[in-house]
């Protein structure tokens, strides 16, 4: 009695441990499933601007003086203007380069600003032509051309901007900003005059999609792009090239090809806006990827204590098969003896583990503004997954209960 009483409650325990691997296998998976296909929607999203075919590149290197003498100055100055002249021919004769202008870092390069009122919105620099690779789509109002300046005060809002902002007239409301942004030489420092609106855009998400978009503000001028040909500004002065689809590689070479010429180095430092964006998503992988590493973990285990609790229940019932296989019993029938109780225990589990991730999903997506639905098809596909590898150990077990010899068993025991 005393053995018959550990044994069922060892049985008990094999249960319950199996029932917990179901559940939080399936549970992990369906969350998994879940994350990378959210995950997918963001990346594949339609940001508001584009990001194909646009290279961001710096062709200068830069210098590791730190002072010069009026000399080496003056001989530095005449030397990088030879060179100037070189990128400037070298580039506008590239066929497949439709465009040329100053990146700012559009998708990193904003940052906040006061304003008057003691709100905060974010600013970038940007310039007419830039705004047209990126694509961005005009609402009312102009795009800044090549005659504008810094010292028109004239800047181009997106509509969440002119939203947060309460603008009720872009044409007469001003935007005041608590501190001058711009100065110059020649620029009275005491005075902060309110910049005009010439234009608004459409919103776009330079941030994650799973972040609302920003209120913000650009300014434009044209005199940063003159400084791309202009020898003394071009360290670190990043180009914004647009490039025909299918040279993508061409102008990887050629600009290597031209560093290599004119500062003996091919180590250019590039990178493309589509992949630059990506990066805004590392996060997000790294979490993807620890949800199906511990859901790849889960169902191992599950497997093997699939395959541990079906090896001691065909031992423990080996003489019941030999007498069933005595009495005809096929390998239908002995398949559905032995994995009967498992599939009542798997059914249980799933059932359990659904709310259980919609849950999950819940608090995870909380402070996301773009969420996917939770599909009919991901609990479905996560069962049918862990049923059939489930399947599989059952299976083999099954297949070797069914092979044992009835008369050795019985006599046997």
């Amino acid at each position: 009695p005393l053995s018959n009483r550990r044994g069922a409650g060892g049985e008990a325990a094999g249960v319950v441990f199996l029932f917990l691997q179901f559940f939080i296998s399936l549970a992990l998976l369906m969350v998994s499933i879940y994350f990378m296909r959210q995950l997918h929607v963001m990346m594949s999203a339609d940001p508001g601007f584009r990001t194909k075919g646009l290279l961001n590149a710096v062709i200068y290197p830069p210098s590791n003086r730190g002072s010069w003498t009026n000399e080496e100055w003056e001989a530095m100055i005449e030397k990088k203007n030879s060179q100037t002249q070189i990128v400037r021919q070298r580039l506008k004769s590239l066929p497949y380069l439709k465009g040329i202008d100053v990146d700012h870092d559009f998708i990193n390069g904003s940052f906040p600003t006061k304003l008057a009122d003691g709100s905060s919105i974010d600013i970038t620099y940007m310039t007419g032509g830039a705004a047209r690779m990126y694509g961005l789509q005009l609402v009312e109002g102009v795009l800044p051309d090549d005659s504008l300046s810094y010292e028109d005060y004239a800047c181009v809002a997106n509509e969440a901007a002119i939203k947060a902002l309460g603008i009720k007239n872009r044409e007469t409301d001003l935007v005041q900003f608590a501190d001058r942004i711009f100065w110059s030489s020649e620029t009275d420092r005491s005075s902060n005059p309110p910049y005009r609106i010439v234009g608004v855009v459409r919103d776009f998400n330079t941030g994650r999609q799973s972040e609302p978009v920003r209120p913000l503000i650009m300014l434009f001028s044209t005199w940063e792009k003159d400084f791309l040909f202009d020898a003394r500004q071009m360290e670190g002065r990043n180009y914004l090239l647009d490039v025909a689809e299918g040279h993508e590689a061409d102008i990887i070479r050629d600009l290597k090809d031209l560093e290599m010429e004119l500062f003996g180095t091919s180590e250019l430092r590039y990178q493309w806006v589509e992949d630059q964006r990506q990066e805004l998503y590392r996060e997000d992988q790294r979490t993807a990827r620890i949800f199906v590493t511990f859901s790849l973990l889960a169902i191992a285990v599950t497997c093997l204590g699939v395959l541990g609790l079906m090896m001691f229940d065909v031992r423990r019932r080996f003489r019941e098969i030999a007498l069933r296989k005595v009495n005809g019993a096929t390998f239908r029938d002995i398949a559905l003896l032995l994995s009967r109780r498992y599939l009542i225990i798997f059914g249980i589990a799933a059932v359990a583990s659904l709310p259980v991730s919609l849950l999950v999903v819940h608090r995870l997506m909380a402070s996301y503004t773009i969420r996917t639905s939770f599909a009919w098809w991901i609990p479905l596909v996560s069962i049918a997954l862990i049923l059939a590898l489930c399947a599989l150990t059952l299976w083999y077990q099954v297949w070797k209960a069914t092979r044992i010899k009835p008369y050795q068993i019985l006599k046997e025991q």
